[in-house]
């Protein structure tokens, strides 16, 4: 497959973005013009290269985050952690 995956039994690339355009256009019924499904194909096909980019790094199970997310309290408590 065009992303590395064909184990994960996705459709190619190409075939891909054009079932996302579509399938979203269906949902909205939004009519673009041209260039604006250009830009969304665009917008789409780099969704799915970062994805199969992600796909393609080793984890293991017990590996942690980077970074971990601790929201901000206006209040300033802290949840237990």
């Amino acid at each position: 497959m065009g992303d590395g995956s064909g184990e994960r039994g996705e459709l190619e690339d190409g075939a891909a973005v054009e079932a996302r355009l579509t399938l979203a256009l269906e949902c909205t019924g939004l009519n673009l013009e041209p260039a604006e499904e250009a830009a969304v194909r665009r917008q789409l096909a780099g969704s799915r290269a970062r994805a199969a980019a992600l796909r393609r790094v080793p984890l293991a199970n017990g590996d942690e985050p980077e970074i971990v997310f601790v929201p901000f309290r206006a209040d300033g408590g802290e949840e237990d952690r």
